[in-house]
């Protein structure tokens, strides 16, 4: 079984019984948190761009939490990606 690696700056959250709905909302309320947080928003790059993803666990294709994950991994760079498409005046780090 493989280990899940995760950079300095990324964590992950697991929560049970949960739907895609949910997810959205728990994604958009602490995006909201995180914003408030850096003062002046996630524009501003001397404080805070938060990118984030999510993924549900499907029974019949994910075989470990290592796939579940990397899907989650992946949805949160396309976020970081439309960010930056919104927002090409910002430097992109990482």
């Amino acid at each position: 079984m493989g280990s899940l690696q995760f950079d300095g700056d990324e964590f992950a959250i697991f929560i049970e019984k949960r739907t895609a709905g949910i997810a959205e909302k728990l994604v958009a309320e602490f995006r909201d948190t995180m914003t408030r947080k850096a003062g002046n928003g996630p524009l501003d790059p001397d404080k805070a761009i938060v990118s984030c993803g999510y993924a549900l666990y499907n029974p019949k294709t994910d075989a470990s939490c290592e796939d579940i994950f990397n899907r989650a991994d992946r949805d949160m760079y396309e976020d970081k990606k439309r960010f930056y498409e919104i927002n090409p005046h910002l430097r992109q780090r990482g």
